[in-house]
């Protein structure tokens, strides 16, 4: 049986655009005064519902430090709170409308219990994690997961 989770090429310079984000954050952290945060940048891909992909989940960059079985749950997660969530109607909108706003709340549920499933590890290793917005690259949702000391933030108390 083949992993669910693996480290896997989901698109080409995928390491470009996430090194870019770790440049950003510390280029923000820098002019926030707080040029020694050293700011940690990760990708986790997650298969778009009804598509047909090898693995479930996939975390970039493929030598990082983060558990592979870290991640494993996230799908049953997200399908049980989507079974679990009440459901919502939306009215005069068209089908177009309507699937976008699906994807769209699909999508913050993803991130959502992605920040959910990173708590625990946060915790272990003194770092707090932000997952932001989800952008859809083939056939995944690619969430950037930024992790800053847990220390900066005590420093700011």
């Amino acid at each position: 049986m083949e992993p669910k989770v693996i480290r896997l090429f989901m698109w080409s310079y995928q390491h470009h655009f996430r090194d870019a984000v770790q440049h950003c954050m510390t280029d923000v952290l820098k002019e926030l005064g707080v040029p020694d945060a050293r700011p940690e940048c990760f990708l986790v891909g997650v298969r778009v519902r009804g598509q047909e992909v090898r693995n479930e989940v996939c975390v970039e960059p493929e030598d990082g430090e983060w558990p592979l079985d870290l991640f494993s749950s996230v799908l049953d997660d997200v399908e049980k709170a989507v079974a679990d969530g009440p459901t919502e109607f939306i009215t005069n909108v068209d089908e177009q409308e309507r699937r976008e706003w699906s994807e769209e709340k699909y999508r913050r549920l993803v991130g959502g219990v992605l920040l959910g499933t990173l708590r625990e590890y946060d915790s272990e290793h003194g770092v707090r994690s932000f997952v932001q917005s989800a952008g859809d690259v083939g056939q995944y949702h690619v969430f950037p997961v930024v992790q800053l000391p847990e220390a900066l933030f005590e420093r700011f108390m």
